[in-house]
């Protein structure tokens, strides 16, 4: 670029000088025809051109002066500079190789950090699709068991309600027990024999004349109860049987078999509702 700056300069230089030769001989009036003015003039006609020629090669010799100077200027920069250039390289050429192998090693670095990226998340798009997998079997699983499970929960169901039923059951013969020997001992202190507590007749002559009515009705009054407890364990727990309920009300048995199957009766209850609640299936008719 410099290079055809100084040539343009040079041609510039140039074309001035011929110009003002030009303007010279114009001004001096010296024309093609006026040749024979000058010779009568007694100026030679070479010397005219001489001196033309002589500004015009002193114009050319001082633009080629200056475009060799300009040029030499160029070569001697560019050579300042290469030589800057290649002492700025050399001394830190340390340097930039450490940058260089920093930037490889930091690119390579980066390179393997993608990768591992990518690799983990390919991993974690298996694992996610291994649980979408596993739900799905498992949701189609568990479709398949729904009607199973509902079984199951029902089944449940009727255990706990049948466990609590003969829990209570239990604890109203548990009951009727007490109820029984306070009967007994209220009948033994009168100075009366409690034989049938549950049938069969009373002999009203045998009993205390001030007490005859209380101690009657108290026998009324468990006769009742013992009858509501058998009724109901007919009508709510059809499958369970003991000595008690095959006998049913009214018994001509005396008390102490009473008292016993009363007692036998309770223990049978409460086993059934414990056997029921930890199994989780309700009893059946023929299970008892």
């Amino acid at each position: 670029m410099r290079k055809l700056k100084t040539i343009a300069l040079v041609f510039v230089a140039a074309t001035s000088a011929l110009g003002g030769l030009a303007q010279f001989l114009d001004w001096l009036g010296i024309k093609s025809k006026d040749v024979r003015m000058i010779a009568s003039m007694g100026w030679p006609h070479w010397i005219v051109l001489a001196s033309g020629v002589s500004l015009f090669a002193s114009s050319l010799g001082i633009s080629f002066y200056a475009l060799y100077i300009n040029l030499y200027r160029v070569k001697s920069l560019e050579r300042s500079y290469a030589d800057e250039i290649a002492s700025l390289k050399q001394s830190h050429a340390g340097e930039i190789q450490r940058l260089n192998t920093q930037h490889e090693s930091e690119e390579f670095r980066s390179r393997q950090i993608r990768d591992e990226a990518l690799s983990e998340v390919r991993t974690l798009k298996n694992e996610v699709q291994a649980l979408k997998d596993a739900a799905e079997r498992f949701r189609s699983e568990i479709d398949a068991k729904k009607p199973e499970l509902l079984s199951l929960v029902n089944t449940r169901k009727r255990a706990a309600a049948q466990a609590a039923l003969l829990s209570q059951a239990a604890a109203c013969a548990k009951e009727l027990e007490r109820m029984l020997e306070e009967l007994w001992h209220h009948w033994n202190n009168a100075g009366a024999k409690l034989v049938h507590p549950i049938g069969g007749t009373v002999d009203i002559k045998l009993l205390p004349a001030n007490k005859m009515g209380d101690l009657i009705g108290e026998r009324r009054d468990f006769g009742v109860l013992y009858w509501h407890h058998l009724a109901r364990l007919g009508v709510d727990a059809p499958y369970f049987s003991s000595r008690l309920t095959e006998s049913g009300y009214p018994s001509d048995k005396e008390y102490h078999v009473v008292l016993a199957d009363l007692r036998d009766h309770t223990k049978l209850l409460t086993e059934a509702a414990e056997r029921v609640w930890e199994s989780g299936h309700p009893l059946e008719a023929h299970d008892g």
